[in-house]
């Protein structure tokens, strides 16, 4: 008897307990959104409208008998695309301590993904659970998630780019955004530098398709606009921005030296595209133009630059610059003959010392001819050459440039060669 006695009470007391577990109570409110603080009503609706993404502040309110044993546990937040799906969870779940007397609140921050849901039937929701029991404690109630767009007609593509005198032909359609049903029609705005069916179109006209085919017909050319027409409600125009392709890509090709005559040319020149040469002094280089070419004369000698100015009948311009040389070099005229800077010279010019000489003022290039009386050279053709003088007194160093024209007049200067003096560095120049 006393064993039957025992069995019932331990019966009793497992029920009691199961019974004290179950009665943990989860709520969610104080739902709104952010930024927009909209607040939504109990168990109300979460409606995304046209948003990727909603932001969500809530409380989870939890509470139990006081009497009632719980370990730590978790609050995690999901969402189902529709009622019938598969649960998700939403972020990470929030931690709950022991024994937290008969009630405990949690604000929790979460964003949803418009994508994650379909247009109506998707819920968001919270689960409780504690470490010491295998309930899981679903919210008491769940909020709807919908999603109510506002009907969206776009125009593709949005932006057309077209090469000025380019007659093919272009299409243009009006994307549905949300699928919204209704009975729709389509109000086009192009203008008559556009033919459609073969003749200039109307300012406006109207079709029940959504696509049409347009050509080019005058430029510039109309942006093209379009309003649906949705269940006899017109709608905002939506625009297809239409621009002209830029000339570029073109280069002036040719032999910029000139000794006689040479002819300089561009390729690639597009529709209706037509080039006017000049030169900035006829006097030096004069020319003769046949379009996308032109041939140069030398009339003297120096640097000129030739233009290319290369037009279209929608207006375009593009000028093309290019430095030309006429006859043998005589940009290095006004430079200077002196030693250079290099940390190994001594600053001046010294018996048997190599020096680094170079023309100040001139940015160095190329084809150079030196020379210095009484003197060892290396590297007689390059900008900076190294002189070392074989005796005192008076010497001559000269420098002249070439090209394929023959060689420039000499630059010369004079220097005063000593010995290399104990402790000082002494040069004079004439």
């Amino acid at each position: 008897m006393k064993t039957i006695t025992k069995i019932i009470i331990a019966i009793a007391l497992i029920f009691n307990v199961s019974t004290i577990f179950s009665q943990v109570t989860t709520t969610i409110s104080n739902m709104a959104t952010v930024p927009y603080n909209t607040q939504i009503a109990d168990c109300g609706t979460i409606d995304l409208e046209s948003y990727n993404e909603l932001r969500l502040q809530f409380t989870v309110n939890l509470s139990k008998q006081q009497n009632m044993v719980v370990g730590t546990g978790t609050i995690k937040t999901y969402y189902k695309k529709s009622s019938t799906d598969s649960k998700i969870q939403v972020g990470a779940p929030y931690s709950v301590p022991a024994n937290f007397g008969t009630s405990f609140s949690a604000s929790l921050d979460k964003t949803i993904q418009a994508s994650n849901f379909n247009l109506t039937g998707g819920i968001f929701f919270v689960e409780y659970t504690s470490t010491i029991s295998t309930v899981i404690y679903t919210s008491t109630c769940s909020y709807s998630v919908i999603k109510t767009q506002t009907p969206t007609f776009n125009i593709s593509p949005s932006s057309v780019n077209i090469t000025c005198g380019n007659t093919s032909s272009r299409t243009f359609s009006v994307i549905n955004v949300y699928n919204t049903a209704g009975t729709k029609s389509y109000k086009w705005q192009v203008g008559n530098s556009w033919l459609y069916n073969g003749s200039p179109a109307p300012n406006e006209f109207t079709t029940t398709s959504s696509t049409i085919t347009l050509v080019p017909n005058t430029f510039p050319l109309n942006n093209i606009k379009v309003a649906t027409i949705l269940n006899g409600t017109q709608l905002p125009f939506s625009t297809s921005n239409v621009s002209l392709t830029s000339i570029e890509n073109r280069t002036i090709s040719g032999d910029l030296t000139v000794c006689s005559s040479e002819t300089l040319s561009i390729n690639n020149l597009g529709i209706s595209e037509i080039v006017t040469w000049s030169s900035s002094n006829t006097s030096v280089a004069s020319i003769s133009t046949s379009n996308n070419q032109a041939t140069v004369y030398a009339n003297g000698s120096g640097i000129v630059t030739i233009s290319a100015t290369i037009s279209n009948s929608c207006g375009q311009q593009l000028v093309l610059n290019k430095t030309v040389t006429l006859g043998v070099p005589t940009d290095y005229y006004d430079a200077n003959i002196d030693v250079h800077p290099y940390p190994g010279n001594y600053g001046g010019i010294y018996l048997n010392n190599w020096t680094r000489m170079w023309m100040t003022n001139y940015p160095g290039g190329l084809s150079w001819n030196w020379t210095a009386n009484y003197s060892m050279i290396q590297n007689p053709d390059s900008s900076q050459p190294l002189i070392k003088p074989l005796s005192n007194g008076y010497m001559t160093i000269k420098v002249r440039k070439s090209n394929k024209c023959g060689y420039g007049s000499w630059v010369s200067k004079n220097f005063n060669v000593t010995p290399l003096p104990d402790g000082g560095h002494k040069i004079e120049r004439y």
